[in-house]
């Protein structure tokens, strides 16, 4: 939930410097600035680390190391196999 809201917040800032934003003068700018001010967005931060380093810790404890995501077991299994059916 920290991670959802850390990441929503973080990519309306991005965005207020994109094409369709209006930079330091834009909502998401304001909210992430004032996130920032109030101790909001390093607590979000420091909450989204401490949860990733606790499931890598459970990983490595579980399974003896990090589990891979979908996105790079397909990728390594369509080098290995090919397209293969």
């Amino acid at each position: 939930m920290a991670k959802a809201l850390f990441d929503e917040i973080h990519l309306g800032r991005r965005a207020a410097f994109g094409e369709q934003g209006h930079g330091y003068s834009d909502w998401h700018n304001f909210r992430w600035q004032h996130g920032k001010a109030m101790g909001v967005i390093p607590a979000l931060r420091a909450i989204t680390e401490d949860a990733k380093a606790a499931s890598e810790a459970e990983d490595k404890k579980r399974y003896g190391g990090p589990i891979d995501g979908a996105d790079t077991i397909l990728t390594r299994d369509m080098l290995r196999y090919g397209n293969r059916p």
